[in-house]
């Protein structure tokens, strides 16, 4: 039996390249859903269909998740390059 995988923290854990290839597709998914949540949401906003609340909100949220996401990817993609090197 194989020990569950867990996200990787500074010099905690052995990562294998193949938990961070299934971490980055699975975040590359999400973030793209939000960049086209975010697309809908300004088409809505040009069509009249959204009040200027509630798009300053969903924006807002749209938006801090994406970045949140787009800095995961990051530190995956460089975890999965130095894991790569040592190879």
């Amino acid at each position: 039996m194989q020990p569950e995988a867990t996200a990787p923290q500074a010099g905690t854990r052995v990562v294998s390249l193949e938990y961070l290839e299934g971490e980055l597709a699975r975040l590359v998914e999400e973030a793209r859903r939000y960049r086209d949540y975010l697309e809908k949401l300004e088409a809505t906003k040009a069509e009249g269909k959204v009040a200027e609340t509630a798009y300053g909100e969903l924006k807002k949220e749209y938006t801090e998740k994406l970045a949140k996401l787009e800095k995961e990817i990051r530190e995956l993609q460089e975890a999965k390059k130095k894991l790569e090197e040592q190879k």
